[in-house]
């Protein structure tokens, strides 16, 4: 019976938003392989993660530049359908090819940058993993140690 406009949204406590996820699955998730289309390899999904966040426009570019070369090899063949003045002859077969030959070279000039830095992050990411054994001298005691935390 009290007014719509007087009702109190439900108390959030300090630990209404945790879920039953640990640390470690968290981990092992992010560690685990993910296979990237546009590398055609596998890279830790931390590392596609983190470049897909940082690079929102670049799997676009690598598609647009793709489009292009195959635009440019299709071309000739799709002009005369379509009804087009333009007579298919010599010039706009070089012009096709050189239309595709950008789009290709581009395209593969992009993947490939997009793969280094890929493998860049994988490695990054695996020094992350490893681990460090110190060696306290006046205890004598050993401890394993990550490098990151």
């Amino acid at each position: 019976s009290t007014p719509l406009n007087r009702r109190r949204a439900p108390a959030v406590g300090v630990g209404a938003g945790r879920n039953s996820y640990d640390e470690e699955s968290v981990n092992e998730f992010l560690r685990s392989e993910e296979f990237d289309f546009l590398s055609l390899r596998s890279f830790r999904r931390e590392a596609v993660i983190q470049y897909v966040n940082t690079n929102q426009s670049e799997p676009l570019r690598i598609l647009l530049c793709f489009l292009l070369a195959i635009g440019g090899a299709i071309l000739p063949f799709f002009l005369p359908s379509v009804g087009s003045p333009i007579v298919v002859g010599p010039a706009v077969f070089v012009a096709s090819a050189l239309v595709c030959a950008v789009g290709t070279a581009l395209f593969l000039r992009e993947r490939g940058k997009r793969t280094e830095q890929l493998a860049r992050l994988e490695s990054e990411y695996a020094l992350g993993d490893l681990r460090v054994e110190l060696s306290d001298p006046a205890t004598g005691l050993d401890r394993r140690e990550r490098l990151r935390e």
